[in-house]
């Protein structure tokens, strides 16, 4: 999508914001402010009512929408968005982690706030995030091991062959990861290949798995498959599970937080 004309009524604006939504999930205000030659407080009422209209879900510095079953968005603007019901899943995650436990953390932005909360833990982490290997290199207690591989500016994590041959070595307690989507039909989903390979070989290999969901992602598929719902030993949500989830994890004996 192109702009040529240095001044448009905000309502030709707001369409095209919509559109760049559509085609790549997220949008940031100063990449707004530059295109369309406007100041960005200009973009951020745009997307305040864009927002209003239920269309987007606005965040620090941008805006993203859900829908689609390639959604990727940008990596910084999902660290600012829902962390209340981040911190809530970190905290019912923490009393699932006990000192001695070797566990996984993946790149995704709840097992960040997790991390952040495992100060007091005298444990083994494994991870492919560079920001959670950044956050905790400085507790003394915790023993950190990174799996290295090609570093991916889109999720700041270690993917690829390289990553998969550390991965193939290494066996944990607990792995906690999370995902773009989930459903009793389709299972664990993902919106990129790289990331859910690393979480297949990461789930194969723990002896407790631990999928960390927040309530938008809830019933709903992305592209990628990671794994079935009766692959996990438990699911930890900020809210409640419908009645249709807990007797369908009842009955495969799937744990919900």
């Amino acid at each position: 999508i192109k702009v040529k004309e240095v001044y448009m009524l905000p309502i030709n604006r707001r369409n095209i914001i919509k559109e760049l939504l559509l085609e790549n999930k997220s949008v940031v205000v100063t990449d707004l402010s530059k295109r369309f030659h406007v100041a960005e407080e200009t973009i951020r009422r745009d997307l305040k009512q864009l927002e209003e209209e239920g269309f987007l879900v606005r965040t620090y510095g941008g805006a993203f929408i859900q829908e689609g079953s390639t959604n990727k968005v940008n990596y910084n603007l999902r660290m600012e968005a829902y962390i209340k019901e981040k911190k809530i899943i970190a905290d019912k995650a923490l009393k699932l982690i006990d000192n001695g436990d070797s566990i996984y953390l993946d790149e995704s932005t709840t097992c960040f706030y997790l991390a952040k909360k495992m100060k007091n833990k005298r444990i083994t982490v494994i991870t492919n995030s560079q920001i959670i290997l950044n956050e905790i290199s400085y507790f003394e207690n915790i023993d950190l091991i990174s799996i290295g591989g090609y570093l991916s500016k889109e999720t700041m994590s270690f993917t690829g062959k390289v990553a998969l041959d550390s991965l193939s070595n290494l066996y944990v307690d607990k792995a906690f990861v999370s995902c773009r989507k989930c459903s009793l039909e389709g299972g664990v989903t993902d919106s990129i290949s790289e990331n859910a390979q690393i979480r297949q070989m990461v789930l194969s290999h723990s002896n407790l798995s631990y999928l960390l969901v927040d309530d938008t992602k809830i019933d709903n598929t992305s592209l990628f498959k990671i794994c079935d719902i009766k692959n996990l030993d438990g699911i930890i949500c900020n809210k409640s599970f419908s009645s249709k989830w807990k007797e369908y994890c009842k009955n495969l004996k799937v744990n919900l937080y």
